[in-house]
């Protein structure tokens, strides 16, 4: 069940406002993002939290890599700048239940009922340093195993496809073919599972890049999709919530502008956060199709050009 005393901004009926706009990074932001680009991002309003599925990751990562000290020490660092009153945002059946999702008629209910008090001091903990490190190490295996789960999960689902999909991924160039495959994807998995305006209007953007993988491997015009793939196809769920996705991997911008999603224009960098004007309103219904509207295909070069301005400053 949801916790009464979650962060603003995250019941099922307030719309934030545009000063209070929540941002998530990715595990490639927790990494590298530096002080001042997050100092001013916070100066512009936003405020900050961080993609659970990206604290999993780089937890994950410093565990095999016997890096400990680098989450612990980077954790610490972040801890100016992160929202504590939501520090951590889920994804998959955790975000659902927080935003009031129901499922065949009834409530959503939180996995884990202790899952929003729980993260927070999960937060707490390791901006304080008082993780044991042993703890630290079988948690870090724990998280490894579980995104191992997740993104053999996913491979199978994507390689998965009703056969009666590939005549029109063959007949159609892969803007269009996306938008039956999606369309298949979201009545498979969100059939009994309903948000307010819909489930494949807030998941939009995550439907579609699940279907832009499984069309370019069924079309062979990329590689088969991979477990590395899974974490683009999580990071994207976020958007089902009034937040904008922030990220330096500039190959998952690119996917995500081939989607053609409505969502494409919520997923940011820092530096475009910095220099350009953010989508107005939730990424879904008429503000998001406006974003759309206005919005360009990204290049690798100028969203590294911004990146190193807005370290510049």
């Amino acid at each position: 069940m949801v916790d009464s005393r979650r962060a603003p901004g995250t019941t099922r009926s307030r719309r934030v406002t545009r000063a209070e706009r929540r941002l998530v990074l990715d595990s490639c932001c927790f990494r590298g993002a530096s002080r001042s680009q997050l100092s001013a991002l916070r100066s512009k309003g936003f405020r900050l939290s961080i993609s659970a599925l990206a604290l999993m990751e780089v937890w994950a990562r410093s565990a095999r890599e016997d890096e400990l000290e680098f989450l612990q020490s980077r954790a610490r660092n972040l801890a100016e700048y992160i929202d504590p009153l939501d520090p951590i945002v889920p994804t998959g059946a955790e975000l659902i239940a927080r935003l009031g999702g129901r499922i065949a008629g009834d409530e959503f209910r939180q996995p884990d009922v202790s899952f929003e008090v729980g993260i927070r001091e999960v937060w707490r903990l390791l901006t304080a340093g008082t993780y044991p490190r042993e703890v630290l190490r079988q948690s870090g295996f724990a998280a490894n195993a579980e995104i191992d789960d997740l993104a053999k999960g996913w491979v199978r689902t994507s390689r998965n496809l009703d056969p009666a999909l590939g005549p029109k991924i063959a007949a159609h160039a892969e803007s269009e073919a996306v938008k039956p495959v999606a369309a298949w994807f979201a009545n498979s998995w969100g059939r009994d599972i309903s948000l307010r305006y819909g489930i494949q209007e807030r998941l939009h953007g995550y439907f579609r890049i699940v279907a832009l993988h499984a069309v370019r491997a069924a079309a062979r015009t990329h590689g088969a999709t991979t477990e590395n793939d899974s974490e683009d196809v999580q990071l994207l769920m976020h958007l089902a919530d009034d937040v904008m996705l922030v990220t330096s991997d500039f190959g998952l911008i690119e996917r995500a502008d081939d989607t053609g999603s409505f969502q494409a224009p919520y997923v940011r960098t820092i530096g475009e956060l910095l220099t350009q004007s953010a989508p107005e309103g939730p990424p879904w219904g008429r503000s998001a199709r406006r974003a759309l509207k206005s919005h360009s295909k990204r290049e690798r070069r100028g969203l590294h050009d911004l990146d190193q301005a807005s370290r510049a400053k």
